[in-house]
């Protein structure tokens, strides 16, 4: 097992989030996540994951599928406090065999405070839902991705 990172910053924890989901490197991803029982993930489309284990398994099988991702965020709202941190970013994300396709997600990310440092205990994305423009036409809205 190796040695827990502490994050200083709820900034800090998200940077890492994102470098471990787009360097498919799932034990710097469980870094970044709280290790208490109620962490909750959603990836697009898919169901309310509950619990370490299921978080786990849920971004190791996407992680097995070998597609390779490039993520370029940016931060739509934060609302922060002493403890707790609620992120609402846009993921634009390419990916596929030749990283061909694009897709924007919407995502919620919600770190807290703890003695080991900030923890992600909550992500939430989903598909954009807007209309793609004449610029993105090959934007993929819909489907699985993460």
């Amino acid at each position: 097992m190796s040695v827990p990172v502490l994050f200083d910053t709820a900034d800090d924890a998200e940077r890492a989030f994102y470098m471990a989901f787009e360097q498919a490197d799932l034990d710097a991803m469980m870094q970044v996540w709280g290790h208490d029982e109620d962490v909750v993930c959603v990836h697009p489309l898919g169901p309310c994951l509950q619990g370490l284990r299921a978080v786990q398994e849920s971004w190791q099988g996407i992680f097995q599928s070998g597609s390779a991702m490039r993520l370029d965020v940016k931060q739509c709202q934060i609302t922060r406090s002493d403890t707790l941190s609620v992120n609402c970013v846009m993921e634009h994300i390419t990916h596929g065999p030749r990283l061909q396709s694009r897709s924007v997600i919407i995502a919620t990310n919600i770190y807290k405070r703890s003695p080991f440092g900030w923890r992600m205990i909550a992500h939430h994305a989903s598909p954009s839902g807007e209309d793609p423009s004449d610029e993105d036409d090959g934007i993929v809205r819909s489907g699985r991705l993460h």
